[in-house]
């Protein structure tokens, strides 16, 4: 920090992926994403996770991968983004569904849910092809 004339002061910049700084080069808060290390701001690799994109220093998810969506904040965790018609969970191929919405069944012979007329039927099997 350093004064500009009488009433004016100019604070220097805080290095990069710190949040406030009490020099130009000793961080003492980081950006969301980073971690506070000897004065400095470190990136913090999600370990435990391979759909998440941002952690905190106790690896909790934070954000989800642009893949992923439907941030759990019980389980602090993501599920791969699925857009097949009726269907709650993909597979991680996202071509065939894991888990259908209330109402449909899971067609066991190309992963897709189907319309149920069964009350609790969750996967529907067709011998027909087996």
């Amino acid at each position: 920090m350093f004064a500009i004339g009488s009433q004016v002061t100019c604070i220097s910049a805080c290095p990069s992926n710190c949040k406030n700084c009490s020099t130009q080069t000793l961080c003492t808060t980081c950006s969301p994403g980073y971690s506070l290390l000897n004065g400095s701001c470190i990136k913090i690799v999600c370990v435990n996770s391979s759909s998440c994109k941002l952690c905190d220093q106790n690896q909790a998810c934070l954000q989800c991968l642009d893949s992923y969506s439907q941030f759990n904040y019980v389980s602090m965790s993501c599920t791969q983004f699925c857009s097949l018609p009726n269907c709650q969970k993909c597979q991680v191929n996202s071509k065939t569904c894991e888990l259908c919405s209330p109402g449909y069944a899971l067609y066991s012979w190309n992963g897709s849910c189907v319309y149920s007329v069964i009350k609790n039927c969750i996967v529907l099997h067709d011998w027909r092809f087996q």
